[in-house]
């Protein structure tokens, strides 16, 4: 009131808080993020609030006096936020809010592994701050190595399970592996079947901790590779290559370690049977085998014609002489030998009966080899007619143009190539010669 003026009201005095910035929620962040600014003095009617990251207006979505709510435009950048309140004044940050990318994987190496695993995580934006950066599969959170920019070294927890990586740096939105990561069982290795063969066997080996991708799985015999045919998680199909010798077969598996078998698979090299001479005779004619792969020990190769088992007069690598015994049959050879296999002859053996006492055969006369020429076939008990003595070339019979007691004659057929002549006499039994080549 003023003396001898009267008195006057007013509705009251209103003193406004000061503006101040006091921080941000979060402070860390990346750029089309929504931030809130604590503070006082602010302006309850948002567009009375202007405010500036830099130099970069951010709208502002939502006000009271002592919060503000932003959007973060794709370009901003760390700096110090500037609030200004129209008719209010304006205050400034003392600390900057941090505007980075979010993190992203590109890449997990291995795509599954066993716990207590390493695993590396590649990509970008990780930063280098150990204490900011978080690992996720699923609800487990994994052990942090080492960090680094673009890669992260983290270690599979036990009782982990298969699911999706997440990586998180300090509050900025998490990255998510492109692909589920496998938690696998340790590798292990059990029974193989068969336990020895030769290159190009197919072998079963039974285990756990395959990988279903064939190719995933990595075998080795000794040091040889080994091609996976088929994979599961618990069976692998193997194919024993060329050149491989006897050992353990060893199996490693990305992220699942590595098993090798207890026992080694035998890598065999079965013998190799090809021409024999000569192709026919009586018991007691001495056969040669000629092939590959017989050894040298006559203790570990056996021979039998038509199951009958023959004596071993000579052995090397790659001949094999036998003496055809008094009980043999016409029929093939079978050559065995011990822990590496045996083979069949393509061609019969033909036993002959033996000579009658006094049927010889001892030369051919004149020594002409070539086609069409005339000899004397030489010996002892042919039969004085022609007709009851019967002369072959290997499988051709060739008619006898004369006949003696002591020489036939024949004429060599148009046939190339070393055979033997057999002379059959009825009655008395038949008789060979020593293998006779015709030429030209």
């Amino acid at each position: 009131s003023v003396d001898n003026a009267g008195t006057a009201t007013f509705d009251g005095f209103r003193v406004a808080a000061p503006i101040a910035v006091l921080g941000f929620e979060p402070a860390l962040t990346s750029p089309g993020a929504t931030v809130v600014i604590r503070g006082t003095g602010f302006a309850a009617d948002a567009a009375r609030n202007r405010v500036y990251l830099n130099s970069l207006r951010l709208s502002v979505t939502k006000a009271s006096p002592t919060e503000l709510t932003v959007s973060l435009p794709a370009r901003a950048t760390t700096g110090a936020v500037l609030v200004d309140v129209v008719r209010g004044g304006r205050a400034q940050s003392t600390s900057e809010l941090r505007v980075e990318e979010p993190p992203v994987i590109t890449a997990v190496d291995p795509d599954g592994a066993i716990p207590g695993a390493s695993i590396t995580l590649r990509g970008k934006h990780f930063g280098d701050d150990l204490r900011e950066v978080h690992v996720r599969l699923g609800e487990q959170e994994l052990k942090v190595r080492t960090v680094a920019p673009t890669e992260i070294v983290a270690d599979i927890p036990q009782g982990a399970v298969s699911g999706v990586l997440e990586v998180q740096v300090a509050t900025l939105a998490p990255a998510r592996a492109l692909r589920p990561f496998e938690v696998r069982v340790p590798v292990t290795v059990g029974v193989f079947h068969p336990t020895s063969g030769p290159a190009g066997t197919r072998v079963a080996l039974q285990g756990g901790g395959f990988s279903k991708a064939a190719a995933q799985n990595r075998v080795v015999l000794g040091s040889t590779p080994v091609r996976v045919v088929t994979a599961n998680a618990q069976q692998l199909i193997l194919e024993i290559p060329e050149r491989a010798m006897t050992g353990v077969l060893k199996v490693a598996v990305p992220g699942a370690g590595s098993a090798s078998t207890a026992q080694p698979f035998v890598v065999t090299v079965p013998p190799i049977l090809g021409a024999f001479d000569p192709v026919e005779g009586p018991p007691g004619t001495d056969v040669t085998l000629r092939g590959a792969h017989f050894g040298t020990n006559p203790a570990l190769v056996e021979v039998t014609l038509s199951g009958t088992k023959l004596e071993i007069a000579k052995l090397t690598d790659g001949i094999i002489v036998v003496r055809v015994p008094d009980a043999a049959q016409t029929g093939k050879f079978s050559v065995r030998v011990a822990a590496q296999g045996s083979v069949v002859s393509g061609a019969a053996f033909r036993v002959t009966a033996p000579p009658a006492a006094g049927l010889n055969l001892t030369s051919i006369e004149p020594v002409c080899q070539k086609a069409g020429c005339e000899v004397a076939l030489k010996g002892t008990g042919f039969a004085a007619k022609a007709e009851n003595n019967h002369v072959f070339f290997g499988s051709t019979e060739l008619k006898v143009t004369s006949a003696t007691a002591n020489v036939l004659k024949v004429r060599l057929p148009e046939l190339l190539g070393s055979d033997v002549f057999r002379v059959a006499v009825d009655d008395a039994g038949e008789v060979s010669s020593a293998p006779f080549e015709i030429v030209k």
